[in-house]
Parts: C-alpha cells; structure tokens; sequence
C-alpha cells in the first residue's frame, strides 16, 4: 500500500536516478578511470600531507578568505518539498499527504545540509586545525554553526523567493545577503574563541529553523510555486550544462564571414585530407560560438595555472588535465563538421579521415595550448624552463591528438 513514506522514497529514488544519468552524460567511464580517479588519488594523498604539515600557499590566505568561502557554503542551500504537478489531483482523496510529503522533503533538506557541512569541515579539518590552530571543539562548533546557518538561510531565502518577484525579490535578497554576511562574518572573527557566543547564536538559529518548518508546513496557496520550485532544482544540473547553449532568436545572417572572405586556398598542395583540414579549419573560426568557447576555454585555464596559490604539481597535473579536455571539444567539433550534409555528399577514406582529424585539431589546439604552457612556466618555472615546457606542450598536443583520434576511429570501426 502506497503511503507518503514509501511516495517520498520514491521520488527520491528517481531524482538520484535522473541526476546520475545526466552525470554519466557528462563523464564517460574513460574520462573518469584516466583523469577523475588519478585526480582523486593524488588529491587524496595531498590531504593527507595537510595533517602533517600546511601546505606552502596557505600562508598567502588569511582566516577572513576562509570565512567567506564558508559564507558562500552556508547561502547556497535550497528547500526540497518534493511536490509534483499530479498532486493537485490528490488533495481531493488525499488531503493529508501533501503536507507529509513537505514534511519529509524538509527533513531531507536539513539531512542534506548538515551532511554537506560535516564534509566541507571535514575537507577544511587540517589546514583549521594545524594552521589557523583552531582546537577540535571549536571545530565541531563550526559545523554546528554553519549546518543551522545553511538551514535557516534555506528557508529565508524560500520564504523571500514565495512572497515577492522582480526587482522586489532581488532588492529583498540584496538586503538579507548583507544582513546575513554581517551575522556569520562578524561572528567567525570576532568571536573565534568565545565558544559560548557560538552556542546561544546555534541554539538561536535552530530555534528559528525549527519555527520556519512549521510555518512553511501550514502555508497556503503557495503550490504552484513550489511546484516551479521543485522543477527549478530538479533540472538546474541540466540548466547549468546547457547554460548559453539554447537556441535564441535567430539573427540576420551575415553575407561574408570575419576570416577567409574570399575563401582562398590553405594549403598549396590539393588532396583529400587537406580539403578535409581545410574545411575544418575554416568552419571553426567562422564559427562565433566556437570562437567564444575557446577563448573561454583559454580564460578558465590560464586564470587557474596563473593562481599563485597552487603548488606546481598541481598545476602540471591540471596542465595534462586540460589537454585532454581540450582535445576531446575539438574532436566533437570535428565531427559536427565531418557529419554535415555537405560533406556526406563526398566519399572519403578511413585513413584520410583520420589523418585530417589528427592534423586539423592538432592546428586548432596548438595555439590554445601553447598559451596555457607558457602561463604554466611563467608563474612557476624560470624563463629556460618555460622555453622545455613550450616545447613539451608542443608534443603533448601531438600525442593527445594522436592517441584519441585515433582511439575514436578504432572504436568507429568496431
């Protein structure tokens, strides 16, 4: 027999299904087993050196960065009610379960919330406690304080979110970001030590939380709300994957193109594999989206090696990372091309195929490429090391590009 409980697991159940499915569309297992897994390998061993000894870089943080990175933590929490748009029908026969139901979504959202706190402390456990020499017990209060913090900032922000829109609603949440901040900033440094202040504020914070659940349990005629609510948060992973890649309205299509207007010949020499080289090249850099991630691509990448606070292993590590990355866009776009109508009209061979794709993303990425090793050497190495790591980039692009070519049209073949 079906109850609210078994309802509410239910839901729960297909919202991790849909949203594991949606990862896996994202990481494949080869990009997880070859970068993910060896990333949380060597990430893990770094932690472990934390309880040893701070890393160098931390000494270039002080307490008051830390703070507002858990500020950050403790204001990006949400309220799950796990409500659908059919459960308009069951009110009828059923008025009972509506409320049971946000009963049990609030309580996996406070669940949630002190989970993810206990795993952000957890993380940040041995630069507080061998750094910033904080003692255990004002470690454990600070995952008290900023579990109940998450919380009741849930909640506030929920209840700002049902009762106003539009400039009203961003003026609203302006004011209780600032009055938020100034609560759990002043409080994390000028009351470090003063465990006492921290137990009357989370004994506070808990009291309103607890408050808040019950009168969000007896609101009214807020379900269409929640409903939009509810399908905000089950689609914002999707939402931010397709962040700026929905179709807008349709410009006027520009006559000539910025590059190769007169479409001249790239290459001297005409055979199957540089027309195909040269068709790809032409289509990227007329391609403004591309164009766009691109360099966006190469903004996201030389702001992280250029970050002064990363150790240099790190920084190599993340270096490999993005060629990979890089190559594996390129390859989609390679594709895109190869796929098109126009190109289909034509029979090609396997092997110029490759070779092209090989060639023509090894042209694409070197550039890109290149810049990120340049700002890998400036930022850490000496100006002779950063003419090797240029060089190696160099070979990197290669191998990259020749090992996942040719690894796709392996797997084509199959």
């Amino acid at each position: 027999m079906l109850t609210p409980a078994k309802l509410f697991l239910k839901r729960l159940t297909a919202h991790g299904k849909f949203q594991w499915s949606v990862f896996r569309l994202v990481v494949d297992w080869i990009v997880a087993l070859y970068f993910i897994v060896p990333a949380l390998i060597v990430a893990g061993f770094q932690y472990h050196s934390w309880w040893s000894a701070a890393p160098v870089w931390i000494e270039r943080i002080p307490y008051s960065i830390v703070v507002l990175v858990l500020y950050r933590v403790a204001t990006m929490g949400t309220i799950r009610l796990f409500v659908e748009e059919a459960d308009q029908l069951f009110l009828l026969q059923h008025p009972r379960w509506i409320p049971r139901l946000k009963q049990l979504g609030m309580a996996y959202s406070f669940l949630f919330h002190l989970t993810l706190s206990a795993a952000i402390i957890a993380l940040l456990a041995p630069l507080l406690l061998v750094h910033y020499l904080l003692t255990p017990g004002q470690l454990v209060m600070l995952f008290l304080y900023l579990s109940v913090f998450r919380n009741l900032s849930a909640f506030l922000k929920h209840f700002l979110a049902l009762r106003y829109v539009g400039w009203r609603f961003w003026l609203g949440s302006i004011g209780l970001q600032l009055a938020m901040s100034a609560v759990f900033v002043s409080t994390l440094l000028t009351t470090k030590f003063a465990l006492f202040i921290w137990s009357g504020e989370i004994i506070l914070f808990a009291y309103f939380t607890y408050l808040s659940m019950k009168f969000r349990l007896h609101l009214k005629g807020t379900f269409s709300r929640d409903i939009e609510h509810e399908q905000t948060q089950r689609l914002k992973f999707i939402a931010l994957l397709l962040k700026g890649k929905v179709d807008k309205k349709p410009k006027k299509p520009r006559v000539k193109p910025f590059f190769f207007t007169n479409s001249n010949l790239i290459f001297k020499q005409r055979t199957a594999v540089n027309g195909l080289i040269e068709l790809y090249l032409k289509s990227f850099v007329r391609n403004g989206i591309q164009i766009k991630l691109y360099l966006q691509f190469l903004a996201v990448g030389i702001g992280l090696l250029a970050l002064p606070i990363l150790p240099k292993t790190i920084k190599i590590i993340l270096w490999l990372l993005l060629s990979a990355f890089f190559c594996n866009w390129l390859k989609a776009y390679w594709y895109d091309v190869i796929d098109s109508p126009f190109v289909q009209m034509f029979s090609w061979k396997d092997t110029d195929r490759q070779n092209a794709a090989q060639k023509g993303i090894f042209y694409v990425m070197l550039p890109g490429y290149s810049l990120l090793s340049l700002t890998l050497g400036l930022s850490s190495f000496s100006w002779v090391d950063t003419l090797g790591i240029l060089f190696i980039g160099s070979l990197i692009v290669y191998i990259m590009t020749s090992i996942i070519v040719t690894w796709t049209f392996r797997k084509a073949m199959k």
